[in-house]
């Protein structure tokens, strides 16, 4: 399960985004992610976060350090790229929250 550090900075990252029919590097997405606990938006930010294209397919956003977190709680990441018509994909990812020392 992938870690978000509490009382810090995260970066949340989509990786290498393809066209699946044609491999093509997509690079004009639309990308945004809601961070929920619950199924009730994590309060700290206002959703969904954009994630702006850094380079490659490679789109990132960096959670704030004000996050309400609690590390006895998991939370899930959903991540939702749109590059038009016909070219939609969510993804949710879960999380723990770790104390980092």
């Amino acid at each position: 399960m992938a870690t978000l550090s509490i009382s810090s900075d995260n970066a949340i990252e989509l990786r290498n985004l393809k066209n699946t029919l044609t491999n093509e590097v997509i690079t004009t997405a639309t990308v945004t992610v809601t961070l929920t606990q619950n199924g009730s938006q994590v309060s700290g930010e206002v959703w969904p976060l954009a994630m702006p294209h850094i380079a490659n397919g490679l789109y990132r956003a960096v959670l704030t350090d004000s996050l309400v977190l609690d590390t006895n709680l998991s939370y899930l990441a959903t991540v939702v790229a749109d590059n038009g018509a016909g070219q939609r994909k969510q993804w949710c990812v879960p999380y723990s929250v770790v104390c980092d020392e």
